[in-house]
């Protein structure tokens, strides 16, 4: 039972579970046993939780939702809390705050003594991931079992959730507990591959560059796409100068296609508006005009061009709606409007036969609204165009960014809206691969941590 007056913090029963269950991190709960809230495999510990009625997503909430972790189910070690006092008789040893009070965004880690120590630890060092990204009824956040020390991990986790606000703790779930099997000696890699374009297809993949570095690091940039052997390139943060530079770039490093002498040439269309392109290996027309929110200094920031490939004319749009802010404030204000402006001007572009594929960096860090705003009217016989099933290869998560040194979790930011349904779709993750999948591709392990957004792949057959 719960005890909450104000906002009430939802989780399931008490319950111990070992399953061999695959949970996928989406904040679709459908895969998760009803009286179950706690699972371990051996690579990594879950919890799910819910807030009831809070329109906030978890980083960006005004109160703070911490989950506590009593990891070997001892209670000598780690620390007695004991505020609320279901709490009792468990040694905390890990805890993890999303929303933390002292800056109110983010998430925070934090080890425990006996003594009362609290140490903080980066959000990256225990693999610390939640999904979804945006608001939603229900989180699934999953720990990195590897990323744990073998000593504080014992065959069975006890935890519990606690909601608080500046006044104090105003919610907490039942204790909960796991049974935890034999962890793996590392971390979870994948000798998977990304699989071959269909025939007559067409590879679509879009990646956020991190303010253009393809142009000081070239090298892994290349590496990759050469590895995913695209057709149509859609990027954001890319500040090169103009489409020619940008089709240059692209001639000269990904030109080269296996069994070819010679360089095959891109063609690209870009944006007044900053950072936004579309390259291809096919003939390409500029499509769309630009797109200004009034009061605002610059452009949205997105462009759509027509690509004529072999199979059909694809309609291709790059966007990248504004960062930042949570599920209220200006900054969901303006993703939602530019949302509403793009989907006014790609409307009437989208009324034919071809196909629509629109992706690039949605920032939905606030709620779902400015990606169904968008997407709304463009599919055929006008239905809501929606997101591409990508989950990153290899993993059951769908997070497309992460930075080692932010505040904020690894999440799902980029997103790929087509008109069909894809052959395939996944995000393209080298950390995940092992070294014989990355020799056979040629490619190097940081590579994709070129940018802090991984490439998003979608294969479609026009």
């Amino acid at each position: 039972m719960l005890r909450c007056s104000l906002l009430s913090l939802l989780l399931a029963s008490l319950a111990s579970a070992q399953s061999d269950l695959r949970v996928t991190l989406d904040g679709d709960i459908s895969e998760w046993p009803e009286d179950v809230a706690c699972l371990a495999d051996e690579h990594y510990l879950y919890v799910r939780a819910q807030v009831e009625d809070s329109p906030h997503p978890l980083q960006a909430a005004p109160e703070t939702l911490a989950l506590w972790l009593d990891l070997d189910s001892d209670p000598a070690t780690g620390a007695a809390l004991n505020d609320p006092p279901d709490a009792s008789g468990m040694g905390v040893d890990l805890i993890v705050e999303f929303s933390p009070s002292e800056r109110g965004f983010g998430a925070a880690c934090y080890t425990l003594t006996s003594t009362g120590g609290r140490e903080p630890i980066a959000n990256s060092a225990i693999g610390l991931e939640f999904a979804p990204t945006c608001a939603g009824p229900w989180y699934e956040i999953r720990i990195a079992r590897d990323a744990l020390s073998p000593a504080s991990l014992g065959s069975r986790v006890r935890g519990m959730l606690v909601l608080s606000d500046r006044s104090g703790v105003v919610g907490w779930s039942d204790p909960f507990a796991a049974s935890a099997p034999r962890g793996a000696a590392g971390p979870a890699l994948t000798d998977a591959l990304p699989p071959a374009k269909p025939r007559r297809g067409v590879r679509v993949v879009s990646w956020n560059v991190r303010h253009a570095s393809p142009e000081s690091n070239p090298e892994p940039f290349a590496r990759v796409l050469q590895a995913l052997d695209p057709d149509i390139i859609l990027v954001q943060e890319w500040t090169n100068d103009g489409a020619a530079s940008l089709a240059s770039w692209a001639t000269g490093m990904l030109g080269t296609r296996a069994g070819e002498e010679d360089l095959t040439p891109w063609n690209a269309v870009a944006s007044d508006a900053w950072g936004v392109a579309v390259l291809s290996r096919h003939p390409i027309t500029p499509a769309s005009k630009l797109a200004t929110l009034p009061g605002a200094q610059n452009p949205v920031r997105f462009v759509a061009a027509r690509v004529q490939t072999p199979s059909g004319r694809v309609l291709a749009t790059s966007v990248h709606l504004k960062c930042c802010g949570g599920g209220e404030g200006s900054e969901e204000a303006t993703r939602v409007a530019e949302a509403e402006a793009i989907n006014a001007i790609l409307r009437p572009l989208a009324a034919g036969d071809e196909v629509v594929v629109v992706t690039g960096d949605f920032n939905l860090v606030g709620t779902r609204n400015p990606l169904d705003r968008l997407g709304d009217g463009l599919a055929k016989r006008g239905g809501r165009l929606e997101p591409a099933d990508a989950l990153c290869l290899g993993d059951a998560s769908y997070a497309t960014w992460r930075d080692a040194e932010s505040d904020f979790t690894p999440g799902r930011l980029d997103y790929a809206l087509v008109s069909i349904s894809p052959e395939a779709a996944f995000v393209f993750d080298t950390s995940l691969l092992t070294d014989v999948a990355l020799a056979r591709l040629g490619l190097d392990r940081t590579d994709t941590d070129a940018s802090d957004h991984l490439p998003l792949v979608v294969d479609l057959r026009p």
